[in-house]
């Protein structure tokens, strides 16, 4: 053995008898294919197996296992918002329908069979999802097709398709089986910002800002703004295109609207027939607690849009039309202890009588 070789040791066969031995696996060179790197959770699947996977299980809690799952479900486009709500809806579905030996207990959620108040319970339901909803959820009711015909014995034949599912109740029911569904959401009313005129975002992209902002996991105080600004042309939306009640949860909607100072949404609510008159005036007495005589204004008279309108403006007299809402000594005592002297003169114009307590608050 020569001396001379650093890597030469007593275990190494001979040149001669190493180059008769035949090569082994472990002489192989290795090949170019390395193996896939191991799955370690769920958090490493592709985006598009974590969308069907959070449409398939509905649950509300797979965004909190990991960051990167909240970071994938929170910026999801709004067709797979809109998957996950009709899965949610279908599970919610099968519940109510399935055998049980126990009694059903109060139902905290919309009722099965009304899946647009099913839809509208959840925050991530924006004007963007719900349009995707309406693309995706059938508008009308489809007829069950004619049963086959069985054979003279009785059975069926073995050509016969398999029995038809139950067809899924229409988004846009046609007969209102329960004044509950069309209420609308407390949701949309708890974030409202102030509002004086519409902006222009709100108008040509609808609520989309609001969802951008929602994405981006702003802060608290943010995104109850980003959803009080997306609140509007959803409002606008559900208003226009279905009965949905304006004086929902005892004038709650227009009660809110007016606290925030948010008057598109007044202007809209009004226009859609809600009261001001509701629990004993409780907006007017807001907008007064506010000490804003154009509000209590907008509240108490009705304008006159219409044809009448139009010519009152080439010179021509304006109808005189009855005022939503009767102002009472309540209202007046109000302003009187607020000391809003211009709104004291507009009550009394109304034809308001103060009574013996807000005349002594008045000495």
């Amino acid at each position: 053995m020569d001396d001379s070789s650093p890597t030469s040791t007593l275990m190494d066969p001979p040149p001669a008898k190493r180059s008769r031995r035949s090569p082994t696996p472990a002489d192989q060179p290795e090949t170019a294919i390395t193996p896939a790197l191991p799955l370690r959770g769920l958090a490493d699947l592709p985006v598009e197996l974590l969308y069907d996977i959070l449409i398939s299980s509905a649950s509300p809690s797979l965004p909190l296992l990991s960051r990167r799952l909240h970071a994938v479900c929170a910026s999801a486009p709004p067709s797979i918002r809109a998957r996950y709500l009709i899965s949610s809806f279908l599970q919610l579905a099968e519940e109510a329908h399935a055998p049980s030996l126990n009694p059903p207990a109060a139902p905290s959620r919309p009722p099965a069979k009304y899946p647009l108040a099913h839809f509208l319970h959840y925050p991530l339901c924006t004007l963007p999802v719900l349009l995707a909803l309406e693309r995706l959820w059938p508008t009308n009711t489809p007829e069950p097709e004619p049963e086959t015909q069985t054979q003279s014995t009785g059975s069926p034949s073995p050509s016969s398709p398999a029995p038809v599912p139950p067809p899924l109740p229409a988004l846009r029911p046609t007969v209102d089986l329960d004044s509950a569904m069309w209420n609308l959401p407390k949701r949309l009313f708890r974030a409202l910002p102030a509002c004086a005129e519409l902006p222009e975002r709100a108008r040509v992209d609808g609520a989309g800002g609001g969802d951008r902002a929602q994405d981006q996991g702003q802060g608290q105080g943010q995104r109850n703004e980003a959803a009080g600004e997306a609140a509007y042309p959803l409002l606008s939306h559900l208003l226009h295109s279905y009965p949905f009640n304006a004086d929902s949860h005892s004038g709650y909607p227009l009660a809110m609207s007016v606290r925030a100072s948010h008057l598109p949404l007044v202007r809209l609510l009004l226009q859609h027939r809600a009261n001001p008159g509701l629990k004993d005036g409780v907006a007017v007495k807001i907008a007064i607690a506010k000490r804003d005589l154009g509000l209590v204004r907008l509240l108490v008279e009705r304008s006159d849009t219409g044809k009448g309108g139009r010519e009152g403006r080439k010179g021509r007299k304006r109808r005189r039309l009855q005022d939503r809402v009767e102002v009472n000594p309540g209202m007046l005592q109000l302003a009187v202890k607020l000391d809003a002297r211009d709104i004291v003169q507009y009550l009394m114009e109304k034809g308001c009588v103060p009574d013996m307590k807000t005349l002594k608050m008045v000495r």
